[in-house]
Formats: C-alpha cells, sequence, structure tokens
C-alpha cells in the first residue's frame, strides 16, 4: 500500500515537471493583459500614401491597446506589409509596420489598401474600428511640375497647385486705347469627362477687342514672372534689377519644359500679324513675350498654333537676328484637327540651347537658337519692353508699362490685356524647372491620355 501512494505521488511530481517544462518552451501569445487597460482602439500616423513611381520603403507607427492583425485581402502583390510588436517593458503598445511598395511597371495610377483590425480575446465583447491605409502610386517616372500645375476651378477661376504656389490672375478690367474701359471677361470652366478633369474654354477675339491691328481681351489667366511690388524701385525701369519669383527664373536663367493639353475649336480671329513676317495663330500658353510700341516680338517663348502651317509649334524670340530670324519655331509636322485634343511640350535647355517640340509623346522637331539666351531681352530701352514679365494661358502678352511712360496705359501690371487670344479648351498648363526627355515626356502622355 505505501509502494503504491508513493508511486502516485512521484508520477503526480513528474506530470507537474512536465508541464513547467512544456509551459517553459511554448511561446505564450499576448493577452489582454498584455495590453493598456480601456476600451479597444487602434490609431496609425499615416492612413493614406501618395507614392511617386520609384521603390519606396514607408515606416509607419500604430498605436493600439489590442493585438491587432493585418487583413490584406485587398492588398496588391506590389506591397508587402511586415508588422513588429513595441514595448514597454513587457507590455504591448503598439506596432511598427514596414510598408515596401515595388516600382510602378504601370502607365497609369494604381491604388491598393489594407486594413487593420483588432483581436478579441476570450470574454471581450468589443472590438476597435478598423483602420484602413490606403496607397496611391504614379507611374515610374512620371515628372512633377515644380512651377506650374494649373487647375481650373468651377467658378472660372485658376490655381497653381505645384509646390511653388504662384497666384493666377484672370483677365481683369482695364482701360484701352480710346479710353474704353474694358470689363472682366474670363475662361469658362467645365468637367471633361475623358480625362476626368476641369477644362478652361477661350473664347478667342470678339470684334470690340480690336485695335491697332491686333485681336486683344481679358478672357485668359497671367502668372507674374518678377515680383512687381519691387517695379517702382527698379533703377530706369531696368527688369533686370526686379526680382524673378522662382518661375521667372527657370524661365530666363535656366531650363523650363512647358506642357499643353489643349483642343483648337475654329479659326476665329485666327490670323495675326506680328511684324516679324510671321501669320501666329492664339497662342494656347505663352510666356515673357515682348512687344515694343512697333509691335515687334521682342523675348518670349510658347506654345503657339500657327494659321500658316496649321499646326502648333513651340516658339522662342532671339536677343537680336544673327542669323536673319527674330523668332525660333519648331514646327509640328502634321497639321491639327479641329475639335480634337492635342498633348504638347515644348522643352529648352539653357546649355544646349536646344528648343524641342513633342506632340502626342512623338518627337516632333527641335531646333537651336544661334544667337544665343533668347528668354529674356538684352538692356531694354522702354520701360514697356523690360517689364512684360507674365506668363498667359490663353493668349500672348502685351507690353506692360508700369511706369505710365507710354503703350498700354493701366492702373497697375495686374489690369494688363493679352492678345493672340486662343479659341479653344485648355486641360492641361504645367511647368517644370528642367529639360524633360523623351522618356519622360512619353511617360507624362500615356499618363495623361484617356
Amino acid at each position: 500500500m505505501k509502494k503504491s501512494l508513493l508511486n502516485i505521488r512521484l508520477s503526480a511530481i513528474a506530470l507537474i515537471c512536465a508541464g513547467l517544462f512544456f509551459n517553459a518552451c511554448k511561446e505564450e501569445e499576448p493577452n489582454v493583459a498584455d495590453y493598456r487597460p480601456g476600451n479597444p482602439f487602434i490609431t496609425v500616423d499615416a492612413t493614406s500614401l501618395a507614392l511617386k513611381g520609384d521603390d519606396s520603403i514607408i515606416k509607419l507607427v500604430v498605436d493600439c491597446n489590442r493585438e491587432v492583425t493585418v487583413v490584406k485581402t485587398d492588398l496588391a502583390n506590389w506591397v508587402t506589409v511586415t508588422q513588429t510588436p513595441s514595448k514597454t517593458g513587457d507590455r504591448i503598445t503598439g506596432y511598427s509596420l514596414v510598408v515596401s511598395v515595388n516600382r510602378s511597371n504601370v502607365p497609369k495610377k494604381r491604388n491598393t489598401s489594407f486594413v487593420l483590425e483588432s483581436v478579441k480575446k476570450d470574454g471581450e465583447t468589443e472590438a476597435a474600428t478598423p483602420v484602413t491605409v490606403k496607397i496611391e502610386q504614379l507611374p515610374y517616372m512620371l515628372p512633377e511640375a515644380d512651377l506650374l500645375d494649373v487647375v481650373f476651378a468651377d467658378n472660372g477661376n485658376a490655381n497653381d497647385i505645384s509646390p511653388a504656389k504662384n497666384t493666377i490672375y484672370t483677365g481683369r478690367t482695364y482701360v484701352d486705347f480710346a479710353g474704353d474701359t474694358i470689363k472682366e471677361k474670363k475662361p469658362t470652366v467645365s468637367k471633361n469627362d475623358d480625362y476626368g478633369r476641369n477644362v478652361a474654354k477661350f473664347s478667342g477675339p470678339v470684334a470690340t477687342e480690336y485695335n491697332n491691328g491686333q485681336r486683344w481681351g481679358t478672357c485668359y489667366y497671367r502668372v507674374d514672372l518678377v515680383d512687381y511690388k519691387d517695379v517702382k524701385s527698379a533703377p530706369n525701369g531696368d527688369s533686370k534689377q526686379i526680382p524673378f519669383t522662382k518661375l521667372g527664373k527657370a524661365i530666363a536663367d535656366t531650363a523650363f519644359t512647358i506642357e499643353v493639353l489643349c483642343k483648337w475649336n475654329s479659326d476665329k480671329g485666327a490670323l495675326l500679324n506680328d511684324s516679324d513676317g510671321q501669320f501666329r495663330m492664339n497662342t494656347p500658353f505663352s510666356g515673357t513675350q515682348r512687344y515694343s510700341v512697333d509691335e515687334k516680338l521682342k523675348g518670349g517663348a510658347g506654345i503657339v498654333h500657327n494659321g500658316s502651317t496649321n499646326g502648333f509649334s513651340f516658339a522662342a524670340a532671339q536677343i537680336d537676328t544673327c542669323d536673319g530670324q527674330a523668332t525660333k519655331q519648331v514646327y509640328a509636322g502634321a497639321p491639327t484637327t479641329v475639335g480634337r485634343f492635342y498633348h504638347i511640350v515644348g522643352a529648352y535647355s539653357f546649355v544646349s540651347k536646344k528648343m524641342t517640340l513633342y506632340v502626342d509623346g512623338v518627337k516632333a522637331g527641335e531646333t537651336v537658337l544661334s544667337c544665343g539666351n533668347n528668354i529674356r531681352t538684352a538692356a531694354p530701352t522702354k520701360p514697356e519692353e523690360a517689364l512684360a514679365q507674365f506668363l498667359v494661358i490663353g493668349g500672348s502678352p502685351r507690353a506692360c508699362d508700369p511706369f505710365n511712360n507710354g503703350g498700354v496705359k493701366i492702373n497697375t501690371p495686374a489690369n494688363n490685356a493679352a492678345e493672340q487670344l486662343f479659341d479653344g479648351e485648355i486641360a492641361i498648363a504645367r511647368v517644370y524647372g528642367k529639360t524633360l526627355t523623351q522618356e519622360e515626356v512619353t511617360v507624362l502622355y500615356n499618363y495623361e491620355r484617356p
């Protein structure tokens, strides 16, 4: 009997020891006691990730008071998420998430998401509200319009969403040569379902806006390239001594690319003689063009539709006429079709002095400015020539004379009129602070087309 009792006691001791050994080797799962008390919650420091097309690694911090699991039901195979608990002592206070995103290999923006959910333990009736993390990735090599990126508002105004945050003015009330007041006329804005964005419609010139052989008016947008607040302090009206904006600096001294998505509606008021031998169609997007009292083009660059060729071109004026040409243009090879949108890109390098034109993602031509740096004129003799320092969307800038020494009599530069007004629609107007490559232009075209 004593022997049997001894065997039972030894067996019980062995079972207890085995159980202790098993528990010592087993990794314990977290339970409610391992987390902070209170109602279950989950927060994360970012719930929306907007990424460029390169390979990316993003670290997120999750704050919670329950175990959290990553639900990957809707997560695309180009994203992986790893989860590591964060502890204060033995208590879990949250998680660190590492989100790895592969380089985009598609022409359009792509999206995916994952969900953070809390795990209810035995006896719990509540769970934290799930949190969804959305991921949006742009195509690889899609350039950023760092100097100007125009968005047209429903009310006819326009805003710059680029990092430069330029102020965009609509056409303002002004006084014409005859002393008559011309009131503001904004472009009309509507949604284009094919491109998924607002487009601005420009009406072109009208009969009441006609003066000295030029059709001009207020249906346009403008962006200043110099700081007009300092105009009065510029010695002798020399615009070279007025501070540039970031946009103006790039156009005047470094490199730039203009991108336009536009549709030509008709040839109403199309042909204009700018006195340097070119018949020019209304300019859908233009900058720093200067006109002296004889209407001669003094400086500038822009995307132009030409009545003589019935096609788009990338145009720029030279400092002088060393090769007999006041204006250099790169022409598209094919004529345009009324009512069709075209993706036009003009790129310029101050190093190579090369102008390149792309139409619908394809290189249409290039030329070199043989007379040198043209975008800003050399030592102007008239303030109205020197100070036409603004960029126009929907037309070409007129000579501007803030000093009121002649030319267009206006109260402020922002009241200036534009000429060669565009008759059509513009969906995109952007400026980049570099010379885009063929590959970047192709990516842009594929990204924007329906």
